[in-house]
């Protein structure tokens, strides 16, 4: 079968596909059923080969049903509990560290690809949820919530990934308790950052804090290594002498490297040994030099490739191990206790990247590279214990798998689609039909839509229409459909035929233009028999997403307010808030008025003064009381 642009999960335009009489049958169901269509072969995508069926819940069912049936939705949702971590876990951020307790909106951390990704959400503190430690095989321990999400591998499950809740992780791992350690996540990419200007070689670094005198810019080396190591030190701001003192060993010696001391003067490192935290966020490049340094100086390699590195002091072999973890490499800590005094020591196995410059060692190790460990590019998670409740928040990447990294070793972690699924429907069982996707940033509709493009990919050839365009921001069928992404702006569908516009989290963006936007959009709508408006938001006070909903709901006493349908997802509705007692615990904590606003569809309670002219003063009434008087007749 021919495929577009040899993507083989993309159907071509104009290619025949044989029909069998199931088939028909089966397509035919799919039609007139979104639910049905949704259900049995819609899969919701979060990274390259995960692959999770679209389960809806009773809500998302009725949201399809509804939109399905009628032009004009509006639907309030509910805040989510979030999938979150504790105040306290460590991020890594391109510049240094920071916690999940000091993160904000447009903060940059690191994605599970390497590379730096905006923060595009973050929920306030979050209390009362359920909590567990999930420690894994390298020591490092993270505390999530039940609801958080992780992508897991296991044995057994040949090459499947799945994204699974802490609560469904911990029936996985008791199901397997006969085969500990077999559960696992996947490593990261290295942490792709750009090149620095250092003050210092890395490779020259590494080698001083590996064997150098701490007092001067002085180190001790075989004779037998180095040939090796002078070549790398050798250039027009470091040259090499040995010490006339130390001549007379027959095995090592030590060698002056003269311009170095300067710099470890100006760089406060002289009796100061450490790894400077420049280093510690330079490529890729510049950070495997200071680990070749170090490891041609303090490292060892068995003949089987087991990679060592000693060293006493902790803080050199704490960040040792964090550009590791930066490098996408698995790696444990041991000790042992020497004259009173301890020793530590980083053992690692990679795949990856050539660990030494010394022939020696690097000979050891390049029979590894290349050849993939099944136990060294994972980590294992040894347990899962339930801790006390603490402070948890939830942040959402701006980036196309929601991933991104935590823990000091680096751990990828995931983050958070009714729409896009009856989007795909939409597409695929009608002609000539066009969406846009709006939200009030660009890349957040093309994240939406990228959603939609792995769905579609993930159908079977037969279920798909041939493609003829396909990029990031549009994509056109052979039945004429199109489906595209736009910011929410007073241009962005000015000119434009639509069949469909969903306007997604209307209530967050900035009210002037979401007046300016609805102004310069209805005309364009309303021009249409059957064109939809779809509009799903969290609610966030009182603007015109706000008079809109308020408006639906007055339909019935006051129709000429607008031609709205309105849905309310009550929390109740949302798996895991049903019970009363939940309900309960969050306004101990929060207060009603601020559950209501979090949880509820308005800030219903929220009290306002009003001048009443018969009284002759000012009086006291809650927004829902208001709009009860302004539903009398």
């Amino acid at each position: 079968m021919s495929v577009y642009l040899g993507n083989p999960s993309l159907k071509d335009a104009n290619v025949k596909v044989t029909w069998s009489q199931k088939k028909l049958e089966e397509l035919q169901k799919c039609a007139e059923d979104p639910i049905y269509f949704i259900t049995k072969y819609v899969k919701v995508v979060t990274i390259d080969t995960e692959i999770t069926d679209f389960k809806l819940w009773k809500f998302q069912a009725n949201l399809i049903k509804t939109v399905h049936e009628n032009r004009y939705v509006i639907t309030v949702m509910p805040r989510q509990s979030g999938k979150a971590l504790a105040l306290d876990t460590p991020i890594p951020t391109p510049n240094g560290w920071s916690t999940m307790g000091k993160l904000k909106v447009g903060d940059k951390i690191l994605g599970s690809n390497g590379k730096p990704t905006k923060i595009k959400t973050v929920t306030e503190t979050m209390f009362n949820h359920n909590c567990y430690q999930i420690q894994f095989d390298n020591g490092d321990v993270i505390t999530a919530d039940a609801d958080h999400l992780w992508k897991i591998k296991a044995s057994g499950w040949r090459r499947k990934e799945r994204v699974v809740t802490t609560k469904e992780l911990i029936e996985i791992v008791d199901k397997r308790k006969a085969k500990a350690g077999s559960v696992h996540i996947i490593l990261p990419d290295a942490v792709q950052l750009p090149e620095k200007f250092l003050p210092i070689d890395p490779y020259i670094l590494g080698i001083w804090l590996g064997d150098g005198y701490s007092s001067s810019a002085r180190f001790t080396q075989c004779y037998t290594d180095m040939e090796e190591i002078s070549k790398y030190i050798l250039s027009e701001k470091y040259t090499l002498s040995e010490s006339q003192a130390k001549k007379k060993r027959k095995v090592c010696s030590t060698w002056n490297i003269h311009g170095l001391y300067p710099q470890l003067r100006l760089n406060n490192l002289l009796n100061n040994k450490h790894i400077p935290e420049i280093y510690l966020r330079s490529s890729i490049e510049q950070r495997l030099a200071l680990i070749q340094g170090l490891m041609d100086t303090d490292g060892t390699c068995s003949k089987k490739g087991s990679c060592a590195f000693f060293q006493k002091k902790k803080h050199i072999i704490n960040r040792f191990r964090e550009i590791l973890s930066s490098l996408g490499i698995k790696s444990r800590v041991k000790f042992r206790v020497i004259k009173g005094q301890k020793y530590y020591s980083v053992c690692f196995k990679t795949h990856k990247f050539e660990m030494f410059r010394i022939t020696r060692k690097l000979t050891r190790q390049k029979l590894q590279i290349g050849k993939e460990r099944r136990n060294t590019n994972v980590l294992y998670i040894s347990k899962i214990t339930k801790v006390a409740s603490v402070p948890v928040r939830c942040i959402q990447v701006d980036n196309l798998d929601h991933m991104f990294l935590c823990g000091k070793t680096m751990i990828p972690t995931h983050n958070s689609t009714t729409m896009i699924a009856y989007f795909l429907h939409y597409i695929l069982f009608n002609k000539y039909k066009r969406i846009g996707i709006l939200a009030n940033k660009r890349d957040t509709a093309i994240d939406l839509l990228s959603r939609l493009q792995l769905a579609f990919e993930l159908l079977p050839m037969w279920l798909q229409q041939g493609v003829k365009v396909w990029n990031k921001t549009r994509i056109e069928l052979e039945n004429g459909c199109v489906i595209s992404a736009h910011a929410t702006s007073g241009a962005s569908v000015r000119g434009g035929t639509f069949n469909v516009i969903f306007l997604d989290e209307f209530a967050h963006i900035d009210p002037k233009l979401a007046d300016k936007f609805w102004t310069s959009t209805y005309p364009v709508i309303s021009q249409g028999k059957t064109s939809k408006v779809i509009i799903v938001s969290t609610p966030n006070g009182m603007n015109l997403f706000y008079e809109m909903w308020q408006k639906a709901n007055l339909e019935q006493t006051h129709p000429q307010w607008n031609q709205f349908i309105p849905i309310l997802v009550h929390y109740t509705e949302v798996p895991g808030r049903e019970s009363p007692e939940w309900a309960e615990k969050q306004i101990s904590i929060m207060g009603t008025e601020r559950f209501e606003q979090e949880f509820g569809s308005f800030t219903t309670t929220s009290t306002i003064y009003l001048y009443d002219i018969l009284l002759k003063k000012e009086i006291k009434v809650s927004i829902g009381e208001l709009y009860e008087k302004l539903r009398e007749p």
